[in-house]
């Protein structure tokens, strides 16, 4: 078996570590241009906009053997779909805790379906050749939270 590890993150820290999973996942499928949302020019304002994530999609894209609305599918590299593993994992404990948090269901309740039809709140799928990773809150935040494993509540 693998070494596993654990790392202790702010929630921030943990938006940032998906947001980045999910832009390397997405350019190694071929959306290049959204690394973009990332840069910034040396004042710190944002330098994404449609034409520059264009004009990168249009250098990188023919390279890939892309044609320019094209892109992979999930499946397509180990990476790839061992960072989208990861980005769902993630996606999904963020956006339970964040339903918790706001009050849209207490912690042991049912997934409210009429409030909480995004995928975010869908069970991971595994593509990729690792198990799918486990992210648990450590510490619920005043306004109550779940120390459960990927969104589910605590025993």
């Amino acid at each position: 078996m693998d070494q596993t590890y654990t790392l202790t993150l702010t929630a921030r820290q943990l938006r940032l570590i998906d947001a980045a999973c999910e832009t390397c996942a997405r350019a190694a499928l071929g959306q290049v241009g959204d690394v973009l949302r990332f840069c910034r020019d040396r004042h710190g304002t944002p330098i994404y906009t449609w034409e520059r994530m264009r004009a990168i999609e249009d250098l990188v894209k023919p390279a890939m053997g892309l044609a320019p609305n094209e892109s992979f599918r999930v499946g397509h590299g180990d990476e790839a779909d061992t960072l989208w593993d990861l980005h769902q994992v993630l996606r999904h404990r963020l956006a339970w805790d964040a339903a918790y948090a706001t009050g849209r269901i207490k912690p042991g309740e049912p997934r409210n379906w009429a409030d909480m039809l995004s995928h975010n709140f869908d069970e991971p799928l595994r593509y990729g050749p690792e198990p799918l990773a486990t992210v648990s809150q450590v510490s619920a935040p005043s306004g109550g939270g779940s120390g459960g494993v990927c969104g589910e509540p605590a025993a």
